[in-house]
């Protein structure tokens, strides 16, 4: 460990794929479900965009900006190691992502906080605009559903397409890394009405983004999700509304953890909140 000085002595800067290890490192020492694939899709889908702070060579916090299209970017990963927090270096990452893209008129900044975070982001001018459920639980695969294939990177115009239409944000670049990185298996119900992802995690694997057109495709893709968790235990996080709460009960999952929506400045049909995105895709990405 490095020798323990004051935050303000730390570097700030861009991270780089040398930086994934200590990255991966960070964030399972604080708990995180991250693992070194989600720190590598981060840097290539958002160069530029993940910063670092360093003590005496060591990656003592991190903060990272992914852009989705044009009209919004994400923040997440903002992890100050436990010894060095409450002393502003957490702030000076937030600012250092922030400052890596100005958002157009009619843009903005979004990011799901923490209870303890959000007065943190209230305090930058970020709004509340909805509540977020984080579920668990052993995924059970609808009754009597559709079947769905497993998508490739041939599927991708599709799949932007329902999901643009639901979000209202372009995620074209981060569906593209997903149908294409190894571990991350993306399902496609018939007519491209439904796409569902799973992802290996550190504790848990985890679900999301899910959006679906109707119900039908909705269980097709669910089910194959299901198969493929094959009885772990997995991580989904939902824009709370009763509706969702009735699907997600009765799949077998549980809510467990709530976190809040804020935008920045608040502009809801940006904020993902259409009923047809069952799952986000995590935190860090919105």
């Amino acid at each position: 460990m490095a020798e323990l000085r004051g935050p303000g002595e730390a570097r700030v800067e861009p991270l780089t794929p040398r930086d994934v290890p200590a990255a991966a490192r960070l964030s399972a020492g604080v708990g995180w479900n991250q693992v070194e694939a989600d720190w590598e899709r981060l840097l290539a889908v958002a160069p530029g965009g993940v910063f670092g702070a360093r003590l005496g060579g060591e990656l003592v916090g991190t903060a990272s900006l992914a852009r989705h299209g044009d009209r919004l970017a994400w923040l997440g990963m903002v992890i100050v190691r436990e010894d060095l927090r409450g002393r502003g270096l957490g702030g000076r990452l937030v600012e250092a992502a922030l400052a890596s893209w100005t958002p157009p008129a009619g843009g903005a900044v979004g990011l799901d906080a923490t209870e303890l975070g959000a007065p943190v982001y209230l305090r930058r001018g970020f709004e509340p605009v909805a509540a977020i459920d984080r579920w668990t639980g052993v995924l059970r695969a609808p009754a009597g559903s559709a079947a769905a294939r497993e998508a490739g990177p041939e599927d991708l115009e599709a799949i932007a397409a329902l999901d643009a239409a639901a979000t209202g944000v372009d995620r074209r670049r981060l569906l593209g890394r997903m149908l294409s990185e190894p571990g991350t298996a993306v399902f496609v119900a018939e007519g491209a009405r439904a796409y569902g992802a799973l992802r290996p995690g550190r504790a848990r694997w985890h679900v999301g983004p899910v959006v679906a057109e109707d119900e039908e495709a909705l269980g097709a893709v669910l089910a194959a999700v299901a198969e493929r968790a094959a009885g772990r235990e997995v991580f989904l996080d939902a824009v709370r509304s009763e509706a969702r709460r009735e699907v997600l009960t009765r799949l077998g999952l549980g809510a467990v953890r709530e976190l809040r929506r804020m935008l920045r400045p608040a502009r809801p049909e940006l904020a993902m909140l259409d009923e047809r995105v069952l799952a986000a895709t995590a935190f860090e990405w919105g």
